[in-house]
């Protein structure tokens, strides 16, 4: 556990005092602040709540899905993603308000971050400098500097492709033999690699499964952000409303 002042938009010297500590996890804690007590108490207890979010224009309705958690009670204690869902993810990990979180989101994807072409596309079909300057805008916005998966609040994880060896990886600070690059290099590196097929095998491990059904919005339809936030809001709040109490009882839900 690695105490934090309150005050500070993100942790600070996480990496540090990783380095000289062969841990297997760690928990950020802000000082007196009720709420990381709280996730620390359900991390140890096992009662924690972990989401994981999918990719693609569409992955907009992952923040009305969060936000249709917290209305009904439910703490997210760790959060993870790939593609478009590994940026959402980053943003729920930094711990702001939801609302806080989407507007910023609206603001930093309103302008097609994936319009820049290019002519010859060898090696990837898109530049992806529109991908990375959105990313940094959130990022920066949130945490007032660019920041490292290690000094995010919660617990988070992000799922990209090697090129090289044609298999995903899991990338997630915690193993000392690696030096990591930044959270926004990582994030580039997962834009647009959400398998479709894979979501089968990512229901049958799952507790709970949200798939909004997302009416007349496409792939690349950044204009439709609030349309899809909506629509991923309502379909959690169905999900939830058909939950048993035993299983509102284990999600920590309101009634």
């Amino acid at each position: 556990m690695l105490l934090q002042p309150v005050a500070q938009a993100s942790a600070q010297g996480t990496r540090a005092w990783l380095d000289r500590r062969p841990v297997s996890s760690r928990v950020r804690v802000r000082r007196d602040y009720a709420a990381d007590m709280a996730r620390l108490a359900r991390l140890l207890s096992r009662t924690a709540v972990g989401l994981v979010f999918g990719g693609g224009a569409r992955g907009f309705a992952h923040l009305g899905v969060w936000r249709g958690l917290r209305a009904r009670g439910v703490e997210i204690n760790c959060v993870g993603g790939t593609s478009i869902g590994g940026i959402m993810a980053a943003l729920v990990a930094a711990d702001p308000s939801c609302e806080r979180a989407i507007d910023i989101t609206r603001r930093a994807f309103g302008e097609n971050p994936t319009g820049d072409f290019n002519l010859l596309p060898l090696i990837s079909l898109i530049k992806g400098d529109r991908v990375r300057e959105a990313i940094e805008r959130a990022l920066s916005e949130l945490t007032g500097s660019p920041i490292d998966i290690e000094n995010l609040w919660k617990s988070y994880f992000c799922v990209a492709t090697n090129y090289s060896q044609a298999t995903e990886q899991m990338l997630v600070r915690g193993k000392r033999r690696y030096r990591l690059p930044s959270l926004t290099s990582y994030l580039m590196n997962i834009t647009i690699l959400y398998s479709i097929p894979r979501q089968k095998e990512a229901r049958a491990v799952t507790d709970l499964y949200f798939n909004p059904p997302l009416f007349k919005a496409g792939l690349l339809e950044w204009k439709r952000f609030d349309s899809i936030l909506r629509q991923g809001e309502q379909h959690a709040t169905e999900v939830l409303d058909a939950l048993t109490p035993a299983q509102r009882k284990v999600l920590g839900m309101r009634d």
